[in-house]
């Protein structure tokens, strides 16, 4: 793995990207947005679950894996990570990109957009042809980074969009 510098032109960002791997003493600050992000999935009802998912990217080189997003002075900016398993795993799609999550001061700026692409190049250099995402509220960032609509799985009563996205190998 490395560590690549996004160039984000039009908003004059640099954001590095690395892997959570590299960066594991960031797992207090990922846990607690995590948590604050998706209290539905990790609030006090299933205490220990954000840290339980983070400590899965610590495990080694298989999958899952994380990446984070820093500013250039080091401060954490975001995170995503490829997984086998998501929400839409029901429908038998692997794997996907997951865990995509821009901490409140730096959405619109660039950092979601430069993690996709991140992770894309990852995916590629592992030889996965394809990923998957389920997403409610990133349409359009994963649909300006040329994901498809492939399907939609119900979540909450109401149908998902599920997006692909092919590689290049």
């Amino acid at each position: 793995m490395f560590c690549l510098v996004f160039d984000c032109l039009a908003l004059d960002t640099n954001w590095i990207v690395r892997p959570f791997i590299e960066m594991s003493e960031l797992l207090p600050v990922l846990e607690a947005a995590f948590i604050a992000e998706w209290p539905e999935y990790f609030s006090i009802e299933f205490p220990g679950r954000a840290r339980e998912e983070l400590l899965a990217y610590l495990e080694g080189e298989d999958l899952p894996l994380a990446w984070v997003a820093l500013t250039e002075t080091g401060q954490l900016a975001g995170t995503a990570a490829i997984k086998t398993k998501a929400f839409g795993s029901v429908k038998g799609y692997s794997p996907w990109l997951a865990a995509g999550l821009t901490l409140p001061g730096f959405r619109k700026k660039g950092v979601a957009s430069a993690l996709i692409r991140h992770i894309e190049q990852e995916a590629t250099l592992m030889g996965i042809p394809f990923l998957f995402v389920v997403t409610e509220t990133a349409n359009s960032i994963v649909e300006q980074n040329g994901w498809e609509l492939f399907d939609t799985i119900e979540s909450a009563g109401v149908d998902a969009p599920i997006y692909r996205k092919a590689l290049h190998n």
